[in-house]
C-alpha cells in the first residue's frame, strides 16, 4: 500500500483519490481527510507525540498507536481501531451529495453512549438522535429535544467491552444518531466535506476525559468564592429589591457568596449601561453587598441595540464589526433592547474593543462577575439566516459556520477582564462549544420548575462533566414555572453538591428564594448549605484537579467503578470525586429510595454507620434528609460554620477520618489571585493508621488557619495549626 510518515507521528495512507491522514499521540489519533477549518477556536494537540511503527501486510497497513491499540487500514479504504486483534471501532467515512461528511460505525448489543454535553436526557444516550446546533428554546425539554444551548460534539462509548472517545472538531452543525434509526450503529453528519474526527482510548474513563479535555483545553481554575450559594432572579430590578436579598439571607442565617443582576439593571437592554433611576450607584451598591461578603454578578447580552447615540454600537458600524448581509447591509435582529446587531467576537480587533469595554464596565462598578446570556446567538425574530457574514480574521465568515462558535469569541473576550485586577475569572456563558470551557463555565439554560427536570438534572450536570465543563450547574427550582415547597427542598438536597449552585427563577413566575416559603424550607435549606459549605475545601481541591488534568469534579458512577456493571446506567446519584457519594429522592412525595454502593465499604455522612458495597440498599429519607455516603479510608477536609467563603479569613480546618486507615488531599491557597501561578499554594496529604494521624505538605502558601479539629468516631481533637505533624487520636 501506499503511505509515508510525516513529522515523526503523521501517517499519510493513499486511498484512491484521497488521502487518509493519521496523527498519532500518546492516547489519542487525529484521523482526517479533509480537515475542518480550526482558525475560529483554540485546541491544544499534546505537546509527546507517539512514533507509530506501521507494517505494510500487502493488501493493508497495521500502525501501532499505543495504549494497547492499533489501527488497520486496507487498500478498500476500510478503517478498523483494534484492541489486541479485536476491533473496537470500525469508522466507514462517507459523502452525502456534494455538501455533507457522514462517519457510521458500528457498536455492541449492549453498548452505551455517553456524553454531547447539555441534552435533557439520561447519561447513556443511545436510541436518541441530535442536531448540534446551538438553539434557544423556552419549551420545558426533554430527551427528544434535538437541539439545546451547547454543541459539544463528543461521545465517550462504551463498546465491545472497552471505552472510547469520539470528538468531532468542525464549528459547523452535526447530526448525530445514536443507533435511533439502526439500533446497531452510530451515524455521524456534518455540512462541508470534512472527515475529521480524534479518536481517544485508554483503560479507564479517566484517562480518555483527560485527554479529550486536555485538546479542547482544562476547564480555568475557578475562584473558591464561587463554590459558595448564589442568587438570581429575571429580575431584581432595583437597588432596594438587591438590598432586601441580602438582608433575608442575613436575617434567616443563609450562607449567600453570590447575588446576580439579570437585564433590568441596564439603560434599555444596553450593554455596559445601568439604569440610574433604578440603581443610582451601582458601584456604591456592590461595596456595600462586598462588605457581607457577598459578590455582585452582573448579565451581557449578545445583542447589541441599534441607536445612533450608543457608543458600541457606534463603533460596531464604523468598523464594520456588525453581521451583514451578502450585499452589505447590516442584518438587524430583536432581542431585549428591540432592533439589534450582532458582533464579529470572532474578528481580534472587535474582540479587544469589547475587553476593554467590559474591563472598564466591571473596573468602574466593582462587578464581581459576567454572566453571558442570548448567545447562541438567539433572536426573537428567529434564526440568523445561514449566509449573514461575520467578519473574521482576513475572511468573511458565514453564520452557519459562525454560529456555534459566536459564544465562545463572545466568552473570550469576557475572559481576560479580572486579570487586569490580578484576579481569576468569573465568567459564565448559556451558549458553547466543547473548546470553551477554558474560557467560560456553563450553566444549562432555562429548565422549568417539574420534577423530571429535578431528575435529569443529575444526568445533565454529569454528561456536561464528561463532556469537559467541570463547573456546571442547573437553575436551583427550575427557571420557568411555579417552583412548590416540596419540588424546592428536594432540589437544593438533590443538587447540593453539584460544583454550580445558583436558585434563580424567571419574571412573573413564583418567587422562589429559601425564605419564600415557610420555617421548614428556610432551616431545611439552611441546613443542606451548611453541608455544601463543609465540604468546600474537598471540592476545591477537586477544582484544582479539573483544571490540571479536565477530571470532573461530578461524576456518573462508572467513571471511577466502570468495572461493575451496575454502575454504567445509575442517572439517580452520583459521585462528588472518587470519595464521596450523592442519593437524592428525586420524585414527589417520595420517603425512601434504594441506593447503589460500589464494591468496598460506605460510611453514611450523617450518622457514620458503616456498609459493605457491591450491592443496593434500601435509606429511607424524611423531607429534610438526603443520602451522603464516603467511601471507607478516606480523610475529607472541611469547613464548619462559614456564612460567606472569605479564604484569608477562615482560621480552622477539620479533617473527618473515614474508616481506620485512611488517606486524603487538600489543595490550598488564597482561593481568588493568580499567585498560585507562581506556585503560591500549599499541597497536603493526609493519612491516619489505626489511631496515628499525620500530615505533610508541600508549604509555599502562608496559610491563615490557627486550628485543625480531627473527627474520628465520633470523637473531636482540636490542636493547633501546623503544616505537618503527627498525633494519637486515642
Amino acid at each position: 500500500m501506499n503511505y509515508r510518515i510525516n513529522d515523526t507521528n503523521l501517517v499519510e495512507v493513499t486511498l484512491g483519490n484521497d488521502v487518509l491522514h493519521l496523527r498519532v499521540y500518546d492516547n489519542y489519533v487525529h484521523a482526517y481527510i479533509v480537515p475542518a477549518p480550526m482558525d475560529l477556536v483554540e485546541i491544544f494537540p499534546a505537546p509527546s507525540v507517539y512514533e507509530p511503527k506501521v507494517a505494510d501486510l500487502g493488501d493493508a497497513l497495521l500502525i501501532e498507536a499505543g495504549e494497547g491499540t492499533s489501527i488497520r487500514v486496507d487498500a478498500g479504504g476500510n478503517i478498523a481501531f483494534l484492541d489486541g486483534e479485536r476491533p473496537f471501532l470500525e469508522p466507514v467515512l462517507e459523502r452525502e451529495g456534494e455538501g455533507r461528511a457522514v462517519i457510521r460505525f458500528g457498536i455492541s448489543p449492549d453498548a452505551k453512549i455517553y456524553g454531547l454535553g447539555d441534552k435533557m436526557a439520561p447519561l447513556n444516550k443511545r436510541g436518541y438522535a441530535y442536531v448540534n446546533k446551538n438553539n434557544d428554546d423556552p419549551h420545558p425539554q426533554n430527551e427528544n429535544f434535538e437541539s439545546l444551548y451547547k454543541s459539544i460534539n463528543y461521545l465517550l462509548v462504551r463498546s465491545y467491552s472497552r471505552f472510547y472517545g469520539l470528538y468531532f472538531p468542525s464549528t459547523y452543525p452535526y447530526d448525530f444518531d445514536l443507533g435511533k434509526k439502526d439500533p446497531d450503529s452510530v451515524r455521524v453528519g456534518v455540512q462541508g466535506c470534512f472527515h475529521d474526527f480524534y479518536v481517544f482510548f485508554g483503560d479507564t474513563p479517566a484517562k480518555i476525559t483527560s485527554a479529550y479535555s486536555g485538546l479542547v483545553g482544562h476547564p480555568y481554575f475557578i475562584r473558591m468564592k464561587m463554590l459558595g450559594n448564589q442568587q438570581s432572579r429575571w429580575s431584581y430590578g432595583s437597588e432596594a429589591a438587591v438590598r432586601e436579598v441580602a438582608a433575608k439571607y442575613e436575617e434567616n442565617g443563609l450562607p449567600l457568596d453570590y447575588i446576580h443582576l439579570d437585564i433590568d439593571y441596564m439603560d434599555g437592554y444596553r450593554d455596559f449601561t445601568v439604569d440610574k433611576t433604578r440603581f443610582p450607584d451601582l458601584r456604591q451598591l456592590s461595596r456595600d453587598l462586598y462588605a457581607k461578603g457577598i459578590g455582585l454578578v452582573c448579565i451581557n447580552d449578545a445583542g447589541i441595540k441599534v441607536d445612533s447615540n450608543y457608543d458600541v454600537y457606534q463603533k460596531c458600524i464604523a468598523e464594520g464589526w456588525e453581521a451583514k448581509y451578502p450585499g452589505g447591509e447590516s442584518y438587524v435582529g430583536e432581542v431585549w433592547p428591540g432592533d439589534s446587531v450582532f458582533p464579529s467576537y470572532g474578528n481580534d480587533e472587535c474582540r479587544a474593543y469589547f475587553t476593554k469595554k467590559a474591563t472598564e464596565f466591571v473596573g468602574l462598578n466593582e462587578i464581581d462577575g459576567i454572566w453571558n446570556d442570548m448567545n447562541e446567538p438567539a433572536s426573537f425574530k428567529g434564526p440568523l439566516p445561514d449566509d449573514i457574514l461575520f467578519k473574521g480574521n482576513g475572511r468573511m465568515i458565514r453564520h452557519d459556520e459562525f454560529h456555534n462558535a459566536f459564544a465562545e469569541a463572545m466568552d473570550r473576550s469576557c475572559f481576560g477582564v479580572y486579570e487586569t485586577f490580578g484576579r481569576r475569572p468569573y465568567v459564565f456563558t448559556r451558549a458553547a462549544l466543547a473548546t470553551t470551557a477554558k474560557y467560560a463555565f456553563a450553566w444549562n439554560g432555562d429548565n422549568h420548575s417539574l420534577w423530571h427536570h429535578l431528575r435529569l438534572s443529575i444526568p445533565q450536570i454529569l454528561s456536561m462533566g464528561l463532556s469537559g465543563f467541570a463547573f456546571d450547574g442547573v437553575d436551583i427550582g427550575g427557571f420557568c414555572g411555579d417552583c412548590n415547597k416540596e419540588l424546592l427542598i428536594r432540589w437544593c438536597e438533590g443538587n447540593i453538591l453539584m460544583p454550580f449552585f445558583r436558585n434563580h427563577s424567571a419574571i412573573g413566575t413564583r418567587s422562589q428564594e429559601p425564605y419564600a416559603f415557610d420555617e421548614e424550607t428556610t432551616a431545611t435549606y439552611r441546613k443542606f448549605l451548611e453541608l455544601r459549605y463543609r465540604f468546600i475545601p474537598y471540592l476545591y481541591t477537586l477544582a484544582r484537579q479539573t483544571s490540571q488534568r479536565g477530571l470532573p469534579i461530578v461524576r456518573p458512577m462508572f467513571f471511577d467503578y466502570y468495572d461493575e456493571e451496575q454502575a454504567l446506567e445509575i442517572n439517580d446519584q452520583y459521585m462528588i470525586g472518587q470519595n464521596v457519594l450523592m442519593a437524592p429522592i428525586l420524585e414527589q412525595g417520595q420517603k425512601a429510595r434504594s441506593v447503589y454502593l460500589p464494591k468496598g465499604t460506605w460510611f453514611d455522612y450523617f450518622t457514620g454507620k458503616a456498609y459493605e458495597g457491591g450491592r443496593y440498599i434500601l435509606v429511607e429519607l424524611e423531607l429534610d434528609e438526603t443520602a451522603v455516603f464516603v467511601r471507607g479510608g478516606t480523610i475529607l477536609p472541611e469547613f464548619e460554620g462559614l456564612r460567606h467563603i472569605d479564604k484569608p479569613a477562615i482560621e480552622r480546618i477539620v479533617y473527618r477520618v473515614f474508616g481506620e486507615h485512611a488517606i486524603g488531599f487538600m489543595y490550598e491557597d488564597d482561593g481568588d489571585t493568580l499567585r498560585y501561578r507562581e506556585n503560591d499554594f500549599n499541597e497536603y496529604r493526609f493519612e491516619c493508621h489505626d489511631s496515628h494521624f499525620t500530615s505533610r505538605s508541600t508549604h509555599r502558601y502562608q496559610s491563615p488557619f490557627k486550628e485543625i479539629k480531627i473527627i474520628r468516631d465520633g470523637n473531636e481533637a482540636i490542636i493547633p495549626f501546623d503544616y505537618e505533624f503527627g498525633i494519637d487520636l486515642d
